[in-house]
């Protein structure tokens, strides 16, 4: 298997940040004795606002650094015959950008000193996550706590169930090779599939995701590509080409049998400015979500379009490349941008050639 057993009593702590304003009375299940009891294959929404720490019923010292509690919560889950089941986290809204923190391990209700850490594991968006559970003693209760990490808030779908959704919540080092490099705007990714995954690996799956953004964007797909003797094919390649300077983080995914989806390779780069670019003059309130939707070429069509949190520090003079569409003979482009927040409209008029940007 590519993540390690857990083969006994299991408490999962998952350490979740943000806010979500409209939600603002404390759970019912902010007590250990008072926790939820979920059916397999069902899910429920809560959120960590106003809750309290139940002191008498944590262990600080075996998290350590790793968890910070503040505003935590309880539920409770019986196996039924299953051995191997996924907990998945999805719709979260949160406020800040701090990642998911799980902390997993044994222990008796409310009883501390009985409990025995198994795992840790610290993310860094809000994406969909799973978490994978093996060797559960059949007919056995388990428990799961959340808590809001570092003073912040958030709302969120919990799942208890024989299938995962998301990707994997712990990066499984399984890769043969990878390389990773960046020529000004231009990203290459190498990698290898080890033999042991060739007969299960469906295909790799590249997300990217701008230092501001709350998520990863799926970019592409790769499927596994065989050989006229019906061999699968080891080494793949992707290269992307960045529309404007910032940070940028990829990640690879492995899709195994069984829509199992596993995280195996995190990077990033410092993308600078480069010669070919246009400057739009944008001003919005901070944190707008921005759209913005390239047009142009011959017929006309939609080049590219991306969302962005807006910052006045970063995107009052908002750069684009323009490398790529030069490439392809285009000239001239129409910018359109929306202000998703406020319905608010822009359209731009751009000469790539001459770097020239007019307003309409």
């Amino acid at each position: 298997m590519l993540l390690s057993g857990y083969h006994r009593l299991i408490l999962v702590l998952l350490s979740v940040t943000g806010f979500y304003a409209n939600l603002i009375a404390q759970s019912s299940n902010d007590n250990m004795a008072e926790a939820v009891r979920l059916t397999l294959e069902q899910s429920v929404n809560s959120h960590t606002e106003k809750n309290t720490v139940e002191a008498a019923c944590i262990n600080e010292e075996l998290t350590g650094k790793c968890i910070k509690y503040h505003n935590d919560q309880w539920y409770i889950f019986n196996t039924d015959s299953a051995s191997h089941l996924y907990i998945n986290i999805s719709d979260q809204k949160c406020r800040d950008l701090l990642g998911v923190q799980l902390v997993v391990f044994e222990g008796e209700l409310c009883q501390p000193d009985t409990y025995s850490m198994l795992s840790c594991v610290s993310l860094a968006t809000q994406d969909d996550i799973f978490v994978e559970l093996e060797n559960l003693k059949p007919n056995h209760d388990y428990w799961i706590n959340i808590d809001g990490y570092l003073h912040d808030f958030c709302a969120f779908a919990l799942e208890v169930s024989v299938k995962p959704n998301g990707v994997s919540a712990e990066k499984v080092e399984v890769l043969k090779d990878f390389e990773a490099q960046a020529n000004g705007n231009k990203v290459l990714l190498e990698w290898s599939i080890p033999d042991s995954l060739l007969q299960q690996c469906r295909g790799t799956k590249i997300h990217r995701r701008e230092q501001s953004a709350f998520k990863f964007d799926e970019l592409d797909e790769l499927p596994m590509n065989y050989n006229a003797f019906g061999n699968a094919q080891q080494d793949y390649f992707y290269t992307d080409s960045l529309f404007r300077p910032g940070t940028y983080y990829y990640r690879l995914i492995l899709e195994l049998q069984g829509e199992r989806n596993y995280l195996v390779k995190e990077v990033y780069f410092h993308i600078a400015d480069g010669p070919d670019k246009i400057t739009l003059p944008l001003d919005f309130d901070k944190g707008s979500e921005i759209q913005i939707t390239i047009i142009g070429g011959e017929p006309s069509e939609v080049l590219s379009e991306y969302h962005f949190g807006y910052s006045p520090a970063d995107d009052r003079e908002h750069v684009l490349f323009t490398d790529q569409f030069l490439a392809k003979g285009i000239r001239y482009v129409e910018i359109k941008v929306v202000d998703l927040d406020h319905d608010y409209h822009q359209t731009y008029y751009a000469d790539l050639e001459k770097g020239i940007v007019k307003r309409y």
